[in-house]
């Protein structure tokens, strides 16, 4: 099962993903985290985000979704992954469905039902309800 929390900085979406981390095996992935991981490094592609995020540009949808995909190929076994700042829209939702072989629309389900929501604070029961119950997030 995999997991996106859409919501603004701050608003909790670290919290919850810890509390899903270390209880459920889930791994979380902060695009913010991935491209400061990535310009640190002494590489093109490093200079190039390091030069995009100095320049306050944003990283292409297309160089977004590759970095996501070597990033989940590199993971071990997780029950999950928590997407936090990706799919911000449509089209990377569909982007973020061809990188998992899953239907998009179960991100879309998400964000209707507001499951996870701008700052709302699941507690554990919550979140075992919903996970033990099948809910599709």
């Amino acid at each position: 099962m995999n997991v996106v929390f859409i919501a603004p900085p701050a608003a909790g979406k670290g919290t919850q993903a810890t509390l899903l981390r270390d209880n459920y095996n889930f791994y979380h992935i902060s695009t913010g985290d991935v491209l400061r991981e990535i310009a640190e490094t002494n590489t093109p592609l490093g200079c190039e985000i390091k030069a995009l995020i100095d320049n306050g540009k944003l990283v292409s949808d297309e160089l977004m979704a590759k970095l996501l995909k070597e990033k989940i190929g590199s993971l071990g076994n997780v029950e999950g992954i928590i997407f936090d700042g990706f799919p911000r829209t449509l089209e990377q939702a569909h982007m973020l469905d061809e990188i998992l072989n899953e239907p998009s629309d179960r991100y879309i389900d998400v964000i209707k039902k507001g499951l996870i929501s701008c700052g709302y604070d699941f507690s554990e029961e919550e979140y075992k309800k919903y996970f033990k119950n099948g809910e599709k997030c």
